[in-house]
């Protein structure tokens, strides 16, 4: 073999694969942008010739002709906008079914469909909301103003028609105004003091928490609960909560309260890290009064106020904490922020040191709304003008389907479903034919193809409809095979394979088909790819489980209700019904002790369908369903593992998940009564069935993203030992 092109080659599983196999090849081109798959691809092949984005092909300086093999997975999209969740802001692009979101009736809906499509955009720009790029058909919640005469004062005056959905592309700057709503709940369910309040405005300012344990004192399992905040040496806030003191540096002191409740609440309802940061709908709830404080907390904290302008205005990396301003000031004010974006550049030196800079966002408001300002205040939203709507490039979109209201906000702006966009297969419209990243691969294929007809190729793609299995289908000229990575692994994955590595010609019309055969199953469980130590911080502790979790009676014989996330700000819990039985047939009760939920061989239903993959915590004897690949938004702390779906190590993980980042690919292990802890990296890449000669140099994070993005190696490895034979293997 000579010359391999990866496509969209994440970690380069293609390489990992060839290695196993002992195939030689002189060069391996690779296609790909993430910056942190890059760096482990030229760790462990640093031979690779990088070539940078797929769009890009035509200009790459390659020799066409002498490429003998293409390999390539599905494209990884681009992000979306922020959606308001129950659990704070998520990007669209990462919401899952089952999510709990604001809808226009000031309340909280599940998602039940989500999809995404390439098509053509629009940009938005509206004041109070983050630019957006929208498809043109998309129906905003407007109010629409008009100019009319009032003949009892003898002049003009501005009046607004009843609000209404509205396609984007149909509205007019000028007279047309988005709707930003104004959270109405005045609730304390943390009841948390006003000097609580202040300190979380202070720590998402300018605070931090220990995540270490207290190995040092003979207690490995024992967190440090503290709360850090870096203050000014001049402005020490006056704080009556316990708390030690020091000097920092020559300007700034140190205040850590070693207190586990305040830990808690900080990370679960503000985030970690500034670009994390946010304000927890739960704490964008509280009464007016200590919502107030908590403002001044974190404005005194790292805000300023500009007395020639007479406005607050505050800088942060994080777009999620200045959309989460723009809800409290509006509840607070009944007034609208202004909301600006600044790319800087990628690196700077500060004192001598070269740090990472990321774009930064800044909020700025008011207390008290002017004669001169174009926005509009009602008791549950402010219409906010808009300034312009422009063309935009073709881009990945994405759209959601909420349950009664079928709406969501999208960067703070109401919008509805938009019912121009099709779901179907959950992932690629195909019936769009704008679908560029799939075409994208026919056309590197067919211009290979045109210098090379013997070159073989590799897809790998997810399940999907019929539909656009056949689009796909008809397009390369050949049927796929569908294998699941379960026979080699111990991972539930389904995926469709299209090679020519090896063929077979079917039927009258002669339909070629993908003719490799389905691997040998080699049996393998969790139990089978387990580390023996492993660290603290996977485990789960019970208490954190019972607080979150509450147990759901049987409803009847066959359903069970399955143990959920909060769905509003009150404390109660949402739950859904999924069938309850394990590979024998049989109902299975509850650990009563551990208040869990437990469902046996999830992805046998009785309408034959994968239940949801979040919010569930399972006990699993058979076989379990596969790992997603989205991303997520942040992780906190004390939650459950983002789709909160926990296994017994005599079954099988589900298929692994990027959209879980740093909670283990979303995959819980249930040991024992008090025992539950997610994957670690190692597990999950022995789950892909990674080699362990395969080096890792990335955080956990990176390392789960890139394994739920990625191949099961031993299926590639399985269907590339084919290459050259012609026949039997």
């Amino acid at each position: 073999m000579k010359t391999i092109l990866s496509l969209c080659d994440g970690f380069s599983c293609g390489q990992i694969a060839l290695r196993e196999l002992g195939i030689k090849y002189e060069k391996y081109y690779a296609s790909e942008i993430d910056k942190f798959a890059i760096a482990q691809t030229q760790l462990n092949f640093p031979d690779t010739v990088q070539l940078g984005d797929i769009e890009g092909w035509r200009e790459w300086d390659i020799a066409w002709g002498e490429i003998d093999l293409i390999l390539a997975g599905t494209p990884c999209f681009t992000k979306g906008t922020n959606v308001l969740t129950v659990d704070g802001y998520k990007d669209i692009s990462d919401m899952n079914i089952g999510d709990v979101v604001f809808t226009h009736k000031n309340r909280w809906e599940k998602v039940t469909d989500f999809g995404s499509t390439i098509a053509n955009t629009l940009t938005l720009k509206a004041q109070g909301v983050c630019e957006t790029i929208v498809t043109e058909n998309h129906p905003y919640y407007i109010a629409q103003r008009k100019r009319v005469w009032n003949n009892s004062i003898r002049k003009y005056e501005y009046k607004f028609s009843d609000r209404k959905f509205k396609p984007l592309s149909e509205c007019v700057p000028g007279n047309d105004f988005i709707c930003i709503p104004i959270i109405k709940n005045e609730i304390n369910p943390l009841n948390l003091t006003d000097d609580e309040c202040y300190l979380i405005g202070r720590y998402i300012a300018d605070g931090h928490t220990r995540k270490d344990y207290k190995s040092s004192q003979g207690r490995p399992k024992d967190r440090v609960w503290a709360l850090i905040l870096s203050v000014g040496s001049h402005k020490i806030p006056d704080i009556n909560i316990k708390h030690c003191l020091h000097k920092h540096t020559k300007s700034t002191h140190r205040m850590i309260f070693y207190n586990k409740r305040l830990v808690e609440i900080v990370e679960n309802n503000c985030g970690c890290g500034a670009i994390n940061k946010y304000i927890s709908p739960t704490l964008l709830s509280l009464p007016k009064s200590k919502l107030s404080i908590l403002l001044k907390g974190l404005m005194d904290g790292d805000g300023n106020y500009r007395h020639e302008q007479d406005y607050f205005r505050l800088s942060s990396v994080s777009k999620s904490l200045c959309q989460s301003i723009t809800l409290l000031v509006a509840k607070l004010y009944g007034t609208l922020t202004s909301l600006e974006y600044y790319k800087r550049k990628d690196k700077c030196v500060i004192e001598g040191r070269t740090v990472n800079q990321n774009p930064t966002y800044t909020v700025s408001y008011r207390t008290e709304k002017r004669t001169q300002d174009k926005y509009y205040t009602t008791d549950d939203c402010i219409y906010s003008p808009i300034k312009r709507i422009t063309k935009s490039e073709m881009s990945t979109v994405y759209n959601i389907t909420v349950e009664k209201d079928n709406s969501y906000t999208a960067n703070n702006a109401i919008v509805h479903n938009c019912t121009g966009f099709s779901f179907a297969g959950k992932g690629l419209a195909f019936d769009d034919p704008q679908s560029r990243l799939f075409f994208v691969f026919v056309e590197i294929l067919n211009h290979v193809k045109s210098v090379n007809p013997d070159v073989k190729f590799l897809l790998e793609n997810v399940k999907m409809t019929k539909k656009n299995l056949t689009v796909i289908n008809e397009m390369l000229g050949i049927m796929p095979v569908l294998i699941n990575s379960s026979l080699v692994s111990a991972q539930n994955r389904e995926r469709y394979y299209w090679s020519n590595i090896r063929t077979r010609c079917d039927g009258l019309f002669c339909e070629i088909h993908t003719d490799i055969p389905q691997p040998k199953d080699r049996k393998i469980y969790l139990l089978n790819i387990l580390e023996e130590n492993v660290h603290e911080k996977y485990y789960l502790k019970e208490k954190t489980l019972k607080r979150i979790l509450k147990e759901r009676p049987l409803v009847n014989p066959q359903k069970a209700y399955c143990v959920s996330k909060k769905n509003n700000t009150t404390g109660a819990h949402y739950a859904g019904t999924m069938p309850l039985i394990d590979t024998s047939g049989q109902l299975k009760r509850n650990h009563s002790d551990m208040d869990l939920v437990i469902q046996l061989n999830p992805d046998k239903t009785s309408a034959g369908q994968q239940p949801y993959q979040q919010d569930r915590i399972y006990d699993i004897s058979g076989k379990c369903p596969a790992l997603l690949s989205e991303m997520s938004s942040g992780t906190h702390a004390i939650k459950i593992p983002q789709g909160q779906r926990v296994y017994d190590t005599s079954g099988k993980s589900v298929t692994l998940s990027s959209s879980d980042g740093g909670w283990g690919a979303g995959t819980g292990l249930y040991e024992d009564s008090t025992h539950v802890r997610r994957l670690t990296p190692a597990e999950c890449a022995r789950l892909q069935t990674v080699p362990e000669w395969y080096v890792w140099q990335c955080s956990d994070m990176q390392q789960y993203r890139m394994l739920g993005n990625g191949w099961t190696i031993e299926v590639i490895t399985h269907i590339l030992s084919f290459f050259g034979l012609n026949g039997d293997k």
